[in-house]
């Protein structure tokens, strides 16, 4: 099931309401040196819904674990096991660690505008406005969660066909008028049997996309020129496209 980043915009809402209701409508009442004792703001950022719609969105973690391990398990792979598993589990842990922070780090601007606006003796309606205009699905937590899958799927799929290096990989994914110029340009042109991951990192499909590229925007051919279009990376953040292993090469 697709992420609905949209989930998030409703746990900020439940959020402002909570802290509204935990502040008197006389700012002036409010101690600012006890501000933190009397309101936990990560805390009620929880209570609303933010840990809970994490932990939604890590179901695709383990959706993407089943999926990769059967495509090489059904190839005669060991699949995620051992050192594999442990190696992903952690891999996982440190996405949802990076999205708890960005959680706090809302509440802590959040909390920061508050102060703000009781030194300068405005009131709960009046503040209200600026509250709801801090972003919790700013471009950086987006990006961290929408990306943040794409490559966890790479990294998977490197991670269990390391021991066949000769496997080789096509570029799958939708090609519609989201596609980058990039990926459609790898997708339309590699070898119908595909590339194996080393030749795809030493730059066989970087060779591709800077080749075939049509109206490519500024940003698209940056990426190329600067990271390549490499088997984890590939048409850079949210990209759409995977590798996709074929029948297995001995």
């Amino acid at each position: 099931m697709p992420i609905d980043i949209t989930q998030l915009d409703e746990v900020q809402a439940r959020f402002i309401k909570r802290i509204q209701s935990l502040l008197p409508n006389n700012l002036g009442d409010v101690n600012l040196a006890q501000l933190d004792a009397q309101i936990d703001f990560f805390q009620e950022l929880n209570a609303a819904g933010y840990s809970d719609t994490l932990e939604d969105f890590f179901k695709e973690y383990d959706d993407v674990i089943k999926q990769v391990h059967l495509q090489a398990t059904s190839r005669g792979l060991s699949g995620i096991v051992g050192v594999s598993a442990t190696d992903l589990d952690l891999l996982a842990n440190n996405e949802a660690l990076f999205l708890l922070d960005k959680g706090k780090l809302y509440t802590q601007q959040f909390k920061n505008s508050i102060v703000r606006s009781i030194i300068g003796g405005e009131t709960i309606g009046e503040i209200l406005p600026s509250l709801k205009g801090i972003p919790l699905t700013d471009a950086q937590l987006t990006t961290g969660i929408s990306t943040g899958i794409e490559k966890f799927h790479a990294t998977a799929t490197a991670k269990v066909f390391e021991e066949s290096p000769n496997q080789k990989f096509r570029l799958e994914g939708a090609i519609d008028g989201k596609t980058r110029a990039s990926c459609r340009a790898v997708f339309e042109n590699q070898p119908k049997e595909g590339l194996t991951k080393v030749e795809i990192d030493a730059g066989a499909w970087t060779k591709l996309a800077k080749q075939f590229m049509i109206n490519p925007t500024d940003s698209e051919r940056k990426v190329v020129d600067l990271q390549g279009y490499t088997f984890i990376e590939r048409g850079g953040f949210n990209c759409r496209q995977q590798p996709t292993p074929g029948e297995l090469e001995l």
